[in-house]
């Protein structure tokens, strides 16, 4: 059973190492292995470390209250972060949201244009289309899933420029605020979410 276990954590583990999209949601497929060798280690850690009082063994029971004491406090220890996070998914998606209806009034013929976004499945999700995946371009590297930041220098703009340029998307969904470009102007934004399109 440990080996198929580690057979099942370790190829997960390898894949997601490997592949270059990171996201921590992928490591839900690793959990359940993860539990086991934890479970596993609890037990083997109980038994090595045995102190039986009238023929209970303590160990189990004050490693117990620890892992729990454990989880409880990194669980509340974590809230103030997720309300933020979450906050500021839900302030994202409604900009994202708005910009499709506006869309959608503003060219109803928009499913016959080609569309391009940063974040280009939520846009699919919302405009029921597909929709061009435009990577992220920054410090001479291109980035596939967004950056953590907005601060562009004048090469990243002019990669964003060229790229346009190639693809030559009728929309463009820009999600970092509002930037210049050659042959694109600002029509529409909406919080962090600027629509270009082409002049």
């Amino acid at each position: 059973m440990d080996l198929l276990f580690l057979s099942w954590f370790a190829t997960f583990f390898i894949f997601h190492s490997v592949y270059v999209i990171k996201d921590h949601r992928y490591f839900i497929f690793m959990v359940a292995p993860l539990a086991y060798f934890l479970a596993r280690a609890v037990s083997f850690s109980t038994e090595r470390f045995r102190f039986n009082y009238k023929k209970k063994n303590l160990t189990l029971y004050i490693f117990s209250a620890i892992l729990v004491l454990s989880m409880i406090t990194f669980t509340f220890a974590q809230f103030e972060s997720i309300k933020t996070a979450n906050m500021g998914n839900k302030v994202f998606n409604e900009e994202v949201s708005s910009a499709c209806n506006w869309l959608m009034d503003h060219d109803p013929n928009y499913k016959s244009k080609v569309i391009y976004a940063d974040f280009w499945a939520m846009f699919a999700w919302h405009l029921q289309m597909d929709v061009g995946k435009m990577p992220t371009f920054r410090n001479n590297t291109t980035i596939l899933l967004g950056a953590k930041d907005a601060n562009f220098t004048e090469e990243d703009r002019k990669a964003y420029d060229r790229e346009l340029n190639k693809t030559n998307p009728d929309y463009y969904f820009f999600t970092w605020g509002e930037i210049n470009f050659t042959n694109y102007k600002a029509i529409k934004r909406f919080g962090d979410v600027t629509i270009y399109q082409r002049k």
